[in-house]
């Protein structure tokens, strides 16, 4: 088999080479196998090959900045997708601001539902959360927003809500009103960032730890609206049985009236 597949490998190059010296230029990938494109020039042939980056770093490396990078690189995992879904939600907010103005009476009931169906999405999420990862989320808000997560409760809610909520956060020793600076403290957070956007956390995270991280998922419904579901699903499957068991007693007295009438028909 070493020997066909060699011969095959052997076949496809000299395939390639005269494609070159009758300078036919080649772009597309063939429908099937895994070739490599290639493109003529001169009639020289370059193949061409995308290649993924590979992040070595060297494990078991000891000193506080190392077990601080590492940390930041577990978190990040953790709570950047939340970080996005807080800038997605700040723009449904506004733009639906803009498309349909609110008396403050509306405003502040639409804001209260938000607010109502946060707490029950990611209440359970945040308990979860370690200080460290909390300090990151408040950055990555404000760098996903453009506003720190204290300006945004200021805002829509009002500002005796920011300072209460200040207050908590700094019993926990955290500040909601922490600016993202991704020339300064938070450079190496904007360096995850664009390997995140280039696709490459999983491969950087790999090298470090030596498996998949854990990601953040953004939960699509809530506690509540996962009971009301779970019990509208235990009521259809109620009503199915009824249905079912209704089903076979109408099959069962079809049934016994069938033989009733062949009985009297042998009569």
């Amino acid at each position: 088999m070493k020997k066909l597949a060699t011969y095959v490998l052997i076949f496809l190059a000299a395939c390639l080479t005269c494609a070159a010296q009758e300078g036919r230029a080649v772009y597309k990938m063939p429908k099937t196998g895994n070739f490599m494109r290639y493109l003529v020039e001169d009639g020289d042939t370059v193949y061409i090959a995308k290649i993924r980056p590979s992040y070595c770093v060297t494990k078991g490396k000891h000193g506080r900045n190392w077990r601080e990078y590492y940390k930041l690189v577990h978190n990040f995992g953790k709570v950047y997708n939340y970080a996005l879904e807080a800038g997605r939600l700040k723009h449904e907010i506004d733009s639906t601001y803009a498309a349909s103005p609110m008396s403050v009476r509306m405003q502040e009931k639409y804001i209260n539902a938000i607010q109502e169906d946060l707490l029950d999405k990611y209440e359970p999420i945040l308990r979860q959360m370690t200080y460290s990862q909390g300090k990151l989320l408040i950055r990555l808000i404000d760098r996903e927003t453009g506003v720190t997560p204290y300006d945004i409760i200021r805002d829509y809610k009002s500002s005796a809500a920011a300072a209460f909520w200040q207050g908590i956060a700094k019993l926990f020793e955290g500040d909601l009103k922490t600016h993202y600076d991704p020339q300064g403290k938070d450079f190496e957070t904007e360096e995850l960032i664009k390997i995140w956007n280039d696709g490459e956390y999983f491969t950087l995270y790999n090298s470090i730890f030596g498996k998949d991280p854990e990601i953040g998922v953004v939960p699509r419904y809530g506690k509540k609206e996962l009971a009301r579901q779970e019990k509208e699903a235990k009521k259809a499957a109620r009503e199915a049985e009824k249905a079912r068991k209704a089903e076979e007693r109408a099959a069962k007295k079809a049934a016994r009236e069938a033989q009733r009438a062949a009985r009297k028909a042998r009569q």
